[in-house]
């Protein structure tokens, strides 16, 4: 069902559910694509799926598209 709904209206039909049950929130992650590696504290998704990377510099990342890794930074300082 799940997938259905996915199909027929993307993911800003369960953005806000994924943003509820997203356990690395505000925790520090590493981001992996073929644009290269990026750390940083976990934020939200957005209604057109892009996840949001806040930076130790207080910038905020849109990551989107491609095949991305999205892992805890067990070795962060942030």
């Amino acid at each position: 069902r799940t997938l259905q709904l996915f199909e027929q209206q993307g993911f800003r039909s369960m953005c806000e559910d994924w943003n509820h049950r997203n356990a690395l929130r505000g925790l520090p992650v590493r981001v992996s694509s073929e644009n290269g590696e990026h750390r940083g504290l976990c934020g939200k998704a957005q209604d057109d799926g892009t996840l949001e990377l806040r930076l130790s510099c207080g910038a905020h990342l849109q990551i989107s598209g491609g095949d991305v890794s999205l892992c805890l930074d067990t070795t962060s300082i942030f």
